[in-house]
């Protein structure tokens, strides 16, 4: 039987959370101004939304304005100078997807360092273990897309203000176990309207294992009529058109190759990626290229040696892959050899 990736958790996770300064006679000046801030910085991306002529558009922002819980507002670093601002939404906000499995819902936007909301989404946790609580664990976006060990086992859906499935990414014991899209497929000679077009709709995932090889299924989950938007429909015009010119990108990532069960050394290994960002492409996105750039050791004292004897990549349009191998030497006391550990990512998370 095959068994899921299974990364230890090695570094503390940057948060940020909105608390009082107790050294401060106006600490609770200061939350009240920082909470203020981040509302108003919410409440201004979300106004930008509105349309002029869409009525049904602006209903479904009023709607999930009047859903959010400001009073559990948190914050947690993202990378680059760039930070998520996470509020809860209710359950009086009508969403599509997984009502059936009592989902956790938050709107995640990013912020930028210059303090502009650049991104916005509705975020939804479905644990695996239902009595895990009513909140997705503090750091938790900061571990996803940041290569750390994810603690909160399960799914996490992502959706546009408008109900549009974007993907979805599965978590279980701290990494990556699934990726799934939505496909479309033409439905040749089907037409619920005259002059539309019928599209069927599937939710490809694809599962990993530890040993890097994958497997992928289908599940059908409707039909949308595109012609024209009626209401109640969830029509591509909504969230505004698919357009916009597509950007190159690049990052690095570090992720954990190996650890030393007492703490005195981990390996950390560096990858170099290339993308286009597409709107409206599926994954958002896709791989160009990616670059393994190094591995080196991070000890407790310069007598711990790493050598790297293997480093493969690999990547497809969603995603990439990386395989480490090597040594640890300890003033001749032998060596601790590591056997070919493969870290894998999806494109959404590392250009979020």
């Amino acid at each position: 039987m095959k068994k899921l990736i299974l990364l230890p958790c090695l570094m503390a996770i940057p948060l940020l959370f909105i608390t009082c300064r107790k050294e401060t006679s106006g600490g609770k000046q200061d939350l009240n101004s920082v909470q203020s801030e981040m509302v108003a910085k919410a409440g201004d991306w979300l106004n930008a939304r509105l349309s002029a002529t869409s009525q049904q558009r602006n209903a479904r922002i009023g709607q999930l304005k009047n859903s959010l819980d400001f009073s559990r507002l948190r914050v947690e670093e993202l990378n680059k100078g760039e930070r998520f601002m996470i509020i809860p939404v209710d359950k009086t906000f009508e969403v599509g997807y997984n009502q059936d499995k009592s989902p956790v819902t938050n709107l995640l936007l990013i912020v930028d360092k210059t303090g502009r909301v650049r991104k916005g989404e509705i975020v939804q946790y479905i644990a695996d273990d239902p009595s895990a609580g009513r909140s997705v664990p503090a750091g938790t976006f900061h571990a996803l897309f940041n290569s750390k060990p994810v603690t909160a086992n399960g799914r996490f859906v992502f959706l546009s203000l408008f109900d549009r499935h974007l993907y979805e990414v599965g978590y279980k014991d701290g990494a990556l176990n699934a990726f799934t899209v939505m496909q479309p497929k033409d439905k040749p000679g089907a037409a619920s309207r005259e002059g539309e077009l019928c599209i069927d709709w599937y939710l490809i995932t694809t599962i990993y294992y530890t040993d890097g090889t994958h497997e992928t299924s289908e599940e059908y989950v409707g039909t949308t009529s595109y012609g024209s938007c009626q209401p109640g429909e969830k029509c591509d015009q909504l969230d505004g058109g698919t357009g916009g010119a597509p950007e190159v990108v690049s990052a690095q990532k570090d992720w954990t190759v190996a650890h030393n069960t007492y703490g005195l050394w981990f390996v950390v290994s560096n990858e170099q990626f290339n993308g286009v960002k597409v709107p409206g492409e599926l994954g958002v996105g896709h791989f160009t290229g990616m670059t393994h750039l190094s591995s080196t050791i991070v000890a407790t004292g310069s007598a711990y040696i790493w050598q790297q004897l293997g480093a493969t990549t690999s990547f497809n349009a969603t995603i990439a892959t990386s395989i480490v191998s090597g040594k640890v030497s300890y003033q001749g006391m032998g060596d601790v050899y590591i056997p070919p550990a493969p870290y894998q990512w999806v494109f959404p998370t590392v250009f979020p």
